[in-house]
């Protein structure tokens, strides 16, 4: 018997107006998220009233941290602390739809950090429990309408929907929930999902993860359908599926049909709709893969050879001065290498994000940097380690002049100085630990778009010095004796006065049989890779094409479940800026969003930020080169909404974070209303 899928809101809760009743915090050790025995014990002191009927209650649950260790790392630490809460919500019967929970790292803190007793009051949980009220709020109330059809189970039925959609029903298709065929008149209820207003009031996902990535949808339309019978949700029988002729909102490449599973909340690909074409990823439907030619004097022996011939070909043919454009550049170098130490990893990482231009540079500066900073730890560790083995050390002693020491004082004063040792010991462990976290997360970051940063030479800028050493070192093969004993300086000024002769030198150069083959690969390969191009550019305009014919527009496809699917293409942000947020009303009051929408013009969907894959209203990713409105919605059943107007100041924060002054949701009394607003 095929299993209805049923739909229960697991997103986009309607939320209903909602009030506090009881507020408080739990503390956790440092560097740790393990509730201990004491907090746990007054995490139930607090509950005991509302076990008679936990349906009635919501839990918003916000982790924070002391400030030692970075904001990514204290990040991480406060989701865990605020999952380990949820957990032990759950665990004690709370539904587990209405309990939400964040991590804020060392934004809010409570109390200073100063001091060792402010950091640990800092180390906390703040638990805010709400009772509902009746009355729903969300968005004024507003609700998409779906559209209800009658047939008679004993004939095959068509359908068609306002969009155009036809849905062909088989004759005698449908069980009860025992699997005992259905007879009669049932009811089906259907209805689409085409634009953003849809997906929001709809409460549909628009998040797809393939096991390694996690990705958004842009899509082509989405659609619920199911069926009852007096009331009684009843299913499609085995073997009897529905076929639909949906029309799709766009002819997108890499457009696939989705099953959303009941259980799980997540999307199942059924089938490809469309061509797909390789390296889509936003608006660059086709990427032209490019033949490397920047190299150093590492590189194989015939790359180098080229390189050294074509060079001296080209600079000796040339008018400019060599020795000028060395001494030029040298200058600009140095320039560049003394700012090393006064740009922040952070800092770089957000140009290279922002500016392709400069990429290399600032990847040759963030990787310095991280280095530097990894060598820092590791050498607090070894100091670390070597106390510790200190401590141990004086400890043994200790214990040993302790056994022959009948004098009681004095054994009480030594056993006070070994619980002393322990707690230096424990407090240098824990530095390590953080140490070696924010290690790991150091070399995590340098895989930020690695593939460019190892390209090891930038003609326009740092290290083109190193492409002159290069040609000087490799040419003293072919230099007199003369020019052999001559610095890179004196050399570049000796070229330059000798241009006829490097000129001769150059092109007398002979090229071996096996460079000459490795250059026809080099060529045959690079014409396979063009080919390549030209076809995904021709599938390209093909799928542009396309979106204007309007049979394109129609895909058939067959269901064996009810519920709800969809036909989409996945995609990525284009260039995307993580930011930590705080929100406020216009009024300046703290906003505490239980989860946000991102709405980003490149694509038809919404992004939902709710805690999942580490992503939550307090820390998410944007793109800058997008036109983007966030709505944002809290426990207290009211929503608002910031403009994409204001978006363009964030691109220029510091330390990526910021403040949104969100502007609250009010007096929508129908769907075009929230059309306007969006």
């Amino acid at each position: 018997m095929k299993k209805l899928l049923l739909i229960t809101c697991l997103f986009l809760v309607p939320i209903a107006k909602a009030q506090v009743i009881k507020e408080f915090n739990v503390n956790f050790d440092t560097n740790s998220f393990e509730l201990s025995e004491k907090e746990s014990i007054k995490i139930n002191s607090f509950l005991e009233p509302f076990f008679t009927n936990l349906n009635n209650f919501s839990v918003l649950i916000i982790g924070h941290t002391d400030n030692v260790g970075s904001l990514d790392f204290n990040y991480s630490l406060s989701n865990n602390r605020a999952k380990t809460i949820a957990d032990y919500f759950e665990n004690k019967g709370f539904d587990k739809t209405k309990i939400y929970a964040n991590g804020r790292a060392y934004l809010k803190p409570t109390a200073k950090n100063t001091t060792e007793i402010g950091k640990a009051k800092n180390r906390r949980v703040t638990i805010k429990i709400y009772q509902k009220k009746k009355k729903n709020q969300i968005l004024n109330g507003l609700n998409l309408k779906e559209k209800f059809y009658k047939i008679n189970t004993s004939n095959e039925a068509t359908i068609e929907y306002k969009s155009g959609t036809k849905i062909t029903i088989p004759e005698n298709a449908f069980v009860d929930k025992n699997g005992k065929p259905v007879t009669g008149i049932v009811d089906i209820s259907y209805i689409e999902y085409r634009e953003l207003v849809d997906f929001i009031l709809g409460d549909i996902p628009m998040d797809y993860h393939d096991g390694k990535e996690n990705f958004h949808f842009n899509s082509a339309g989405m659609f619920k359908i199911l069926v009852t019978q007096n009331g009684d949700s009843i299913f499609l029988k085995d073997g009897k599926n529905i076929l639909l002729n949906f029309k799709t909102t766009q002819e997108l490449p890499n457009l696939n049909f989705y099953e959303l599973n009941s259980k799980t909340k997540n999307w199942i690909e059924l089938s490809k709709l469309t061509q797909q074409i390789s390296n889509i990823d936003g608006d660059d439907l086709v990427q032209i893969k490019k033949i490397d030619t920047i190299f150093d004097c590492s590189v194989d022996s015939c790359k180098l050879f080229y390189f050294i011939k074509n060079t001296g070909i080209k600079s000796a043919s040339s008018n400019e001065s060599i020795y000028k454009n060395y001494h030029y550049n040298k200058a600009k170098d140095s320039v560049i290498i003394s700012n090393l130490n006064k740009i922040r990893i952070k800092d770089s990482i957000k140009l290279i994000r922002q500016r392709d231009s400069i990429f290399e540079l600032k990847n040759k500066i963030k990787f310095t940097r991280i280095n530097l900073k990894i060598e820092i730890f590791n050498k607090r560790i070894d100091k670390n380690n070597a106390q510790i083995e200190g401590l141990n050390q004086k400890i043994k002693n200790l214990l040993i002049n302790n056994s022959s020491n009948e004098i009681v004082a004095d054994s009480i004063k030594k056993n006070k100085r070994k619980i002393q040792f322990n707690s230096m010991k424990t407090a240098l462990n824990n530095k390590n630990i953080i140490f070696k976290n924010r290690i790991e997360e150091l070399n995590k970051s340098k895989g930020t778009r690695g593939a460019i940063a190892q390209l090891p030479i930038v003609k326009n800028g740092f290290q083109y010095t190193k492409y002159y050493n290069c040609f000087w070192e490799e040419n003293k093969k072919y230099m007199t004796i003369t020019e052999q004993n001559l610095d890179i300086e004196n050399w570049l000024r000796y070229f330059d006065s000798n241009k006829d002769e490097m000129l001769k030198r150059y092109s007398a150069l002979v090229i071996s049989e096996e460079c000459q083959q490795i250059e026809k690969e080099n060529i045959r390969k690079k014409k396979i890779a063009e080919e390549e191009n030209k076809k995904q550019r021709e599938l390209q305009a093909k799928y542009i094409t396309a979106q204007n014919n309007a049979n394109e527009l129609t895909k058939s496809l067959s269901i064996s479940n009810l519920g709800i699917y969809n036909c989409d293409q996945i995609q990525r942000l284009q260039k995307p800026i993580e930011i930590y947020a705080e929100y406020t009303d216009q009024n300046g009051k703290e906003i505490n969003p239980i989860f946000i929408y991102l709405l980003d013009n490149k694509f038809n969907g919404i992004i939902r930020y709710d805690g999942f894959n580490n992503f939550s209203p307090y820390h998410f990713a944007f793109s800058p080169s997008s036109k983007n409105i966030l709505l944002a919605f809290d426990l207290n059943g009211d929503s608002y909404i910031f403009q994409s107007e204001k978006f363009n100041k964030i691109t220029i924060l510091r330390k990526n974070k910021f403040t949104f002054i969100m502007t609250k949701i009010t007096n929508l009394k129908s769907i075009d209303d929230l059309k306007s607003l969006l």
